[in-house]
């Protein structure tokens, strides 16, 4: 199991906090507020693989909606400077499109609250960090 990956897991146990999923060998988390509904009676589940924030491989019912070597529209949700624009892929986080993966020019920039055209040069989805270049649409 890798981060990136979109599977279908067999449920191993529940714990309070949430699932283990395995694929026969490896096992992963998929905690509760990563549920997009009760699967209680079910024997498998989709999920999205990622790397959370200390680092671990979990995994997550809400399927993001742009993968490695795709383009998609995404709404941009805050535009920090020094940092670049946060944007929304369909995941519990925002994903930041980082300041050296825009234009020189902070005027180039996406806006807050328009759509924005990236495409993910990788899966990685270290703290929610994409690699991306971009386009803007007005809407």
């Amino acid at each position: 199991m890798r981060p990136g990956e979109q599977l279908t897991l067999q449920i191993e146990n529940e714990m309070e906090y949430g699932y283990f999923l395995t694929d026969g060998e490896d096992s992963v988390l998929l905690h509760r507020s990563e549920m997009t509904e009760d699967i209680g009676d079910r024997d498998e589940v989709e999920v999205y693989l990622y790397v959370d924030h200390e680092e671990r491989l979990a995994a997550t019912m809400k399927i993001p909606t742009i993968n490695a070597h795709t383009y998609d529209w995404v709404e941009v949700v805050d535009v920090v400077e020094d940092m670049g624009a946060f944007v929304d892929v369909g995941l519990s986080k925002d994903a930041l499109v980082a300041t050296e993966h825009l234009p020189p020019f902070e005027e180039a920039w996406p806006k807050k609250r328009r759509q924005t055209l990236l495409y993910a040069e990788s899966h990685k989805l270290r703290q929610n960090v994409r690699k991306t270049s971009h386009r803007r649409r007005d809407q």
